[in-house]
C-alpha cells in the first residue's frame, strides 16, 4: 500500500476511534485522571473490597502496586485511575511504550460500566500520546471480554497458562475455575 494511502486510512481509523471511544457509557459518571505520586491506602482499600468478586488473583495492595509498576527500574508505568464522587473505583496500569502502551493490570468491580469506561479513558489517553495500538492481556474467559470487544478492542494471539495447585481447595478443586482468576500482564515475571 503506498504511503500516503496507508496515512490517510490510519488518520480516518483514528478519527473514528476517537468518535467510539468518546460515546462509552457511563464516562460522563466517573472522573478519570493519571495518578501523581505513590499508591496510598485507598488502592489496597480497593483491592479488599473487590478480590472476591475475581477469585485466584493476586493482591493489589498499595505497597505492591508501588513496588511491581511505580518502583520498576525496568519498565516506565503510569496508573490511570476512575473515581466516582472522589472515590478510587477502578484504576489501569499503562507500561509506557511510545508506539505501543499496553494496559498491564486493570482492577476494579466485575460487574460495573466503569470498567468500560476506564478502558475508554485508556484508548483516549494512548490515542492523544499517537500510539500506534494499544494492548491489554487478561484471560479469555474473564467477564471483562465484553467490555474490551466494546471498546474496539480484537481477540490476537492466546499462550497457555498453567495452574499449579500442590493440595486440593475446600471445594476439593485441583486448580481454580479459569473463570474466576484475574491474570494480567502485570502479574507475569519474564
Amino acid at each position: 500500500m503506498p504511503p500516503p494511502l496507508r496515512e490517510a486510512l490510519k488518520m480516518a481509523a483514528n478519527a473514528i476511534l476517537g468518535v467510539r471511544v468518546r460515546r462509552s457509557r457511563g464516562a460522563g459518571r466517573f472522573a478519570f485522571s493519571l495518578l501523581s505520586g505513590g499508591c496510598g491506602p485507598e488502592f489496597s482499600d480497593l483491592s479488599g473490597q473487590y478480590a472476591h468478586e475475581h477469585g485466584f488473583a493476586v493482591r493489589r495492595s498499595a505497597a505492591y502496586l508501588n513496588w511491581r509498576f511505580l518502583g520498576n527500574p525496568f519498565q516506565r508505568h503510569e496508573i490511570l485511575t476512575a473515581r466516582d464522587s472522589g472515590r478510587l473505583v477502578a484504576y489501569a496500569v499503562l507500561a509506557l511504550d511510545a508506539e505501543r502502551p499496553s494496559i498491564v493490570d486493570l482492577f476494579g468491580p466485575v460487574e460495573s460500566e466503569v470498567i468500560g469506561a476506564l478502558l475508554a479513558a485508556a484508548v483516549r489517553q494512548a490515542h492523544g500520546r499517537r500510539a500506534r495500538s494499544l494492548s491489554v492481556t487478561l484471560l479469555d474467559s474473564h467477564p471483562w471480554q465484553a467490555a474490551l470487544v466494546a471498546q474496539g478492542f480484537h481477540p490476537r494471539e492466546s499462550f497457555p497458562v498453567i495452574f499449579y495447585a500442590p493440595h486440593a481447595g475446600a471445594s476439593g478443586d485441583v486448580a481454580p475455575h479459569a473463570a474466576r482468576c484475574l491474570l494480567t500482564q502485570g502479574d507475569r515475571d519474564s
